[in-house]
């Protein structure tokens, strides 16, 4: 059996740089939860000031809730959007018949 060429293409990553393919597996792996991390902790300095502001103010403000249901909801949709568009683009009885 032939193997589609996105799976070997792959593979010749890691024997390029000399890992096997289950290292690169990981360090991309790693590297994925390390930007998740960075990308966090930024958030987290840059709304801080913001917040900061805001906490003088009543949490019972009509705006502030609005505005924080806002931002959630639209944080679920593209949460559930994204992976929802790559299945859509994706062909599956491809993904059925090469995993």
């Amino acid at each position: 059996m032939v193997e589609p060429s996105f799976r070997r293409s792959s593979l010749l990553v890691p024997v390029a740089v000399n890992v096997s393919a289950v290292q690169f597996r990981n360090l991309n792996f790693c590297a994925q939860v390390g930007t998740g991390i960075l990308a966090g902790a930024i958030l987290t300095l840059v709304l801080n000031r913001v917040l900061a502001g805001w906490e003088a103010e009543s949490s019972r403000n009509p705006r502030l809730l609005l505005a924080a249901a806002g931002v959630l909801g639209l944080l679920a949709a593209v949460a559930c959007a994204l992976p929802a568009w790559r299945a859509a683009a994706s062909n599956p009885m491809r993904a059925i018949r090469y995993g």
